[in-house]
């Protein structure tokens, strides 16, 4: 095997990438090691790795998922599955990196799999409370296993409890009237922002859409700073500048400790690393879990952060927020009413 080179694999969701990529920093640093980094063939994940300057060597693969809506989807899973393997396979062989590390993604599969053909180790982190499937089925390949909620470790008993990887670090806390100078932002006003995660929200964006033209809404002492993402084809600026609403407005944008140490009110999904990241920075939070057709293991996640600290986290399901809209808004005054207090 070679010793320098470690292989990281996490794919789809900067939910995965982003902490992959951290850990990664981390091993290049202490072991000096060449980084093998594997991800889909999605744009978000090219995008984020084509600005990482720690990954030696990058590899795409084309399997994104192992669920489909239609049978005939999933001959194009086997194709992606099959295609996966050769490459991981052809790539580890040559390459036999002292270890294989993921954060999940069901690009990890292939990879691991490879990888448990030629006896290199495997670790697992396991970064929200429920693993997810790629991570239930690699359990059993894997030599190492690290959780980040004590939840989690209930599941695996096995396992090694760590913090969880975050990117910041003390530095990047700085007090609010710093950040409010640096972002030209008045003192007076009541900061919000809105995190969609690295694709943005439709469903969060409608929300604060609605909060801004209710009659709970004062534009002359509410500041949004507000994570749109790339899916949704609204003017933001022009809907602000109708509203008469002080908003700094972005799709993505890499390091967000400034906004998280300027923001009073924090409105997020129950990603795992948005919610670790607001809890180093000291927030108050609305969490609003994201719940697809494979998976609610957000709900989870916002549920152990509601649990450990219910003074500063709250959180509402979507369902909740569509049948009564004013719930949403009444929580929002009820967190600048504890902030004028």
């Amino acid at each position: 095997m070679n010793k320098h080179t470690i292989c990281f694999v996490a794919g789809k969701s900067g939910g995965h990438i982003i902490p992959c990529l951290h850990i990664a920093q981390q091993y290049k640093k202490q072991h000096k090691a060449e980084i093998l980094f594997f991800s889909t063939t999605a744009s978000l994940d090219i995008s984020i790795l084509s600005h990482s300057n720690i990954v030696s060597r990058h590899i795409a693969l084309p399997l994104r998922s192992i669920i489909s809506k239609t049978w005939w989807g999933y001959t194009q899973v086997v194709w992606d599955v099959l295609i996966s393997c050769i490459v991981s396979i052809k790539t580890l062989y040559t390459c036999r990196p002292a270890t294989i590390i993921t954060t999940g993604g069901a690009v990890a599969i292939p990879v691991c799999l490879a990888g448990f053909i030629f006896r290199i180790p495997i670790t697992l982190y396991y970064l929200d409370v429920e693993p997810g499937r790629s991570l239930k089925f690699l359990r059993r390949l894997a030599t190492t296993h690290y959780v980040c909620f004590k939840k989690t470790a209930l599941m695996i008993p096995n396992a090694e409890y760590i913090p969880y990887p975050l990117k910041y670090n003390q530095q990047d806390r700085i007090a609010q009237r710093n950040a409010q100078q640096l972002l030209h932002i008045p003192s007076h006003v009541y900061t919000i922002v809105i995190l969609g995660g690295s694709q943005g929200s439709v469903f969060l964006n409608q929300c604060i859409k609605n909060y801004v033209i209710s009659h709970f809404f004062h534009n002359n002492r509410i500041h949004i700073i507000h994570q749109t993402g790339s899916h949704d084809a609204t003017d933001w600026n022009m809907f602000y500048k109708e509203n008469n609403v002080h908003a700094h407005i972005f799709t993505y944008q890499d390091n967000l400790s400034h906004f998280y140490s300027v923001a009073d009110l924090i409105i997020c999904r129950g990603g795992a690393g948005t919610l670790f990241e607001v809890k180093f920075f000291k927030k108050r939070c609305i969490i609003i879990p994201l719940v697809t057709s494979t998976t609610d293991h957000q709900i989870a996640n916002a549920i152990a952060f509601t649990e450990e600290n219910p003074l500063l986290y709250t959180w509402l399901a979507e369902y909740t927020i569509r049948d009564n809209p004013q719930l949403f808004f009444s929580l929002i005054q009820h967190n600048i009413s504890q902030k004028n207090l």
